[in-house]
């Protein structure tokens, strides 16, 4: 059950993923991380992309996306996305 529940959170992010990247470059681009309902419900407190940038190349890869859910998202998201 467990195995199936992360793959189902993987498939879920995946497609959130998509969905944010609005110009499909594969890549979550300034402009589209200011639109993430994560980051606009933080709101002043959320960080900036670049702490999820780990390859400082100005975007985030889904794997960078993966983290910033994981850093963002309510604590019961953050369990299933492990």
């Amino acid at each position: 059950q467990q195995v199936q529940r992360v793959a189902d959170t993987q498939a879920r992010l995946r497609q959130q993923f998509s969905t944010v990247d609005a110009n499909k470059n594969g890549a979550i681009d300034p402009p589209e991380y200011g639109g993430l309902v994560l980051v606009r419900q933080a709101g002043k407190n959320a960080p900036q992309m670049s702490v999820f940038d780990a390859n400082k190349d100005g975007k985030l890869a889904f794997g960078e996306y993966v983290k910033l859910v994981q850093t963002l998202a309510p604590q019961e998201a953050k369990d299933t996305a492990k």
